[in-house]
């Protein structure tokens, strides 16, 4: 049995590698840092060239279809260029989440634009595992009442994908008017994280 990567995903880490030296030098990182976002729509357009968008996307809705060690491999490159991108939650959780829990209707509809990096989905799920005090969504009536305390990726989302408290998902778009999002400040200062 082996252990070692493929020629192919040696080659997607080194074509990240070189992207990454070229797009997200350390000097980009500390403008986008110092309040500057301008950079990362230039990275996120360099990703979206090499497919990354469609990572985890199966080909039949346009995406490469590759698995998880692909997608470590991507984010060992990010993480090591401390490139200033969420991927998280509209690359990886996103596609999975619609994949698995989605219908053929809705596989159809999100999948392809998650692909074409359209659909821009930050991830606030945390209280679906265990709200905490004061938090905690609740969907009744065909509306989703509460609040999302820890929100990943929300730099540039198109939508949120939203967990209740029994465990449902639920897409909510971002410029909705009664969506009110509040921007946290955390350790991590290349990504953007929100309370929802």
């Amino acid at each position: 049995m082996q252990f070692g990567l493929s020629e192919e995903q040696k080659l997607l880490g080194e074509t990240l590698r070189r992207l990454l030296e070229e797009q997200a030098p350390l000097e980009t990182v500390r403008a986008v840092v110092e309040g500057d976002p301008s950079p990362r729509q230039a990275i996120r357009q360099g990703l979206g060239e090499l497919g990354i968008p469609g990572l985890l996307v199966p080909e039949a809705h346009g995406g490469l279809g590759l698995g998880f060690l692909d997608a470590a491999i991507v984010a060992e490159r990010l993480g090591g260029a401390v490139a200033p991108v969420g991927w998280l939650a509209p690359w990886v959780i996103a596609p999975v989440a619609v994949a698995i829990g989605g219908s053929t209707e809705q596989r159809k509809r999100w999948l392809p634009a998650i692909a074409r990096d359209e659909l821009r989905l930050a991830a606030a799920i945390s209280e679906g595992a265990g709200a905490r005090s004061g938090a905690g969504v609740i969907a009744q009536g065909g509306r989703l009442e509460g609040e999302a305390l820890f929100a990943l990726d929300t730099e540039s989302a198109t939508d949120y994908l939203v967990a209740d408290r029994s465990g449902g998902l639920h897409l909510v778009p971002a410029d909705d008017p009664n969506v009110r999002e509040t921007r946290l400040t955390t350790v991590d200062r290349t990504r953007e994280f929100s309370r929802i």
